[in-house]
C-alpha cells in the first residue's frame, strides 16, 4: 500500500477556492447571528429556508416585486378566516366587508388570493408566535416600553383590526371595537395593542399643534381628532398614518417657508364633494406641504423624548377610481387611476415623512405601495374604493410591518 497521504489524491485547491470557502463561512455565520457585528449588514441577513436575503426597507416598494397568485380555502366564513391566519372575533362589521351576507365570501376568496413577493429577496412570513415573543423582550429584561400604539385614521383603524385578527389567539383581554378611542391588552407581557382615531394627527382648531401628554384634552375636541400623545411613553412602537383627510383643508398660515423643490405644485381647486363618477384631481396646496411638514416634524420631536419608543410611519395608499372594475391586481403602477380626491397627493406626503425619517434613522418608514396595485378588494365597490374588506389587501400591511419589526 503506497504510504502516500490520502490527502494527496484530492485536487490542489487554489488560494481563490480558499477565499469562497472563507466567504461561504462568513455568510453563514451572519444567517446565525454568531457573528456580533451583523447588524451592520442587515441586508446580508438570510432566510435559512429559502436561501435568499431578507428584504431591506427600500425593496418593499411597489417597484420592487409583484403579486402572485396563492390558493384558499373560501369554502365558508371560518374556512377563509382559518386559511387567512385570523383567529379574532367576528362579531364585528369590519370583516366580510362590513357585512355577514355570505354572497360576499367569493369575492373575499378573490381578493385574498394573492401575496406580495418582492424581487431578489425574501419577507419574513408572518408568525404571531413569533411577534408575541419578541414584544414581550422588553417586559422580560425588564426595560421600558411595551406594546403598539396606532394613530390615525379609519384606514389606521383597519390597520389596527387586521393586525389584531391576525394575533388573535394571544389577544389576553378586550377587542378592538370601531370606537375612536379603543384597546386589548396582550398576552405574553407584550403590553396594550391601543387605537386612537386622530385624522391630522394634530388638532386643526389649533393651529394644527399636537396635544401634548401634560395637556388635558378639551371637553369639547373633536370626534376624529382625539388626544394621543398620552400613550406614547408606555409603547414601544408608535404606527402612524395621516393623509386622507388632508385634502381641501382650509390653512391659516400667513406665510410659506418650506417647499421641497421635488414637491412643486401644480394647484387646482378641488370639487366641494368629489365622487368616483366625476372625479376631481386635487393636489396640496404649498401651504397644505408646508403644514404637513410641520406637523411631521412635531411628531418625531415627540417620539425622540422617549428613547424607548421607535415611531413607525406608515405610507399612505390611494384608491383606485370606479374601483367595481377591478378583479385581480394591476401589473404595473398607473397613476391615472387614483385620479380622485386628494389620493395623487398621497406620494407627496409620503415623500415628506421619508425625507425626515433619514435623518432619524431610529424611526422607521413602512412603504407599503404594493397595495396601490390592489384596485380588487375595496370595501363598497365605486362607493367606497378607498377602504378594503377585511380580511383582504390591508393584511399584507401587517406582514410588512412584522418584517421591520422583527429586523430591528
Amino acid at each position: 500500500m503506497s504510504s502516500t497521504p490520502y490527502t494527496s489524491l484530492l485536487p490542489q485547491r487554489s488560494n481563490r477556492n480558499y477565499t469562497i470557502a472563507a466567504l461561504a463561512v462568513g455568510l453563514v455565520l451572519i444567517a446565525t447571528g454568531t457573528y456580533h457585528q451583523r447588524e451592520r449588514l442587515p441586508s446580508l441577513r438570510l432566510d435559512a429556508l429559502a436561501g435568499q436575503r431578507y428584504c431591506t426597507n427600500d425593496e418593499l416598494s411597489v417597484g420592487h416585486g409583484r403579486w402572485e397568485q396563492v390558493e384558499i380555502d373560501a369554502h365558508t366564513w371560518p374556512r377563509l378566516k382559518q386559511s387567512v391566519g385570523y383567529t379574532c372575533s367576528d362579531n364585528r362589521h369590519a370583516l366580510m366587508c362590513f357585512t355577514n351576507d355570505a354572497t360576499q365570501l367569493p369575492r373575499l376568496a378573490a381578493s385574498n388570493s394573492w401575496r406580495w413577493k418582492p424581487e431578489g429577496c425574501t419577507l419574513r412570513p408572518f408568525d404571531a408566535k413569533k411577534l408575541i415573543r419578541r414584544l414581550g423582550d422588553n417586559s422580560r429584561k425588564g426595560k421600558a416600553g411595551r406594546g403598539l400604539l396606532f394613530v390615525g385614521d379609519s384606514l389606521q383603524l383597519q390597520h389596527v383590526q387586521s393586525f389584531e385578527c391576525l394575533m388573535g389567539q394571544y389577544v389576553e383581554e378586550g377587542f378592538m371595537t370601531d370606537k375612536e378611542v379603543n384597546g386589548l391588552l396582550l398576552g405574553e407581557a407584550a403590553g396594550r395593542l391601543d387605537f386612537v382615531r386622530s385624522d391630522y394627527i394634530a388638532q386643526p382648531e389649533n393651529d394644527y399643534e399636537i396635544i401634548m401628554p401634560e395637556t388635558e384634552e378639551p371637553e369639547d375636541i373633536g370626534r376624529f381628532v382625539r388626544k394621543w400623545s398620552h400613550l406614547v411613553e408606555d409603547k414601544e412602537f408608535v404606527v402612524l398614518n395621516t393623509g386622507a383627510h388632508w385634502g381641501g383643508m382650509t390653512v391659516r398660515l400667513t406665510s410659506v417657508s418650506f417647499l421641497p423643490p421635488s414637491l412643486e405644485l401644480t394647484v387646482l381647486s378641488p370639487s366641494p364633494s368629489p365622487s368616483p363618477s366625476s372625479p376631481a384631481l386635487h393636489v396640496p396646496q404649498d401651504r397644505h406641504l408646508e403644514l404637513y411638514h410641520n406637523v411631521a416634524q412635531d411628531v418625531i420631536s415627540l417620539i425622540d423624548q422617549f428613547e424607548h419608543v421607535t415611531l413607525i410611519v406608515r405610507g399612505s395608499v390611494p384608491g383606485h377610481v370606479n374601483c367595481s372594475q377591478y378583479s385581480a391586481p394591476l401589473l404595473e403602477a398607473d397613476s391615472g387611476v387614483h385620479a380622485a380626491y386628494n389620493w395623487q397627493a398621497f406620494e407627496h406626503y409620503n415623500k415628506i415623512w421619508k425625507d425626515l425619517l433619514e435623518q432619524h434613522p431610529r424611526h422607521q418608514f413602512l412603504d407599503v405601495s404594493a397595495t396601490s396595485l390592489r384596485g380588487d378588494g375595496h370595501r363598497l365597490p365605486d362607493t367606497d374604493c378607498l377602504h378594503y374588506c377585511l380580511p383582504g389587501p390591508v393584511d399584507t400591511w401587517n406582514t410588512l410591518l412584522y418584517h421591520i419589526i422583527m429586523g430591528l
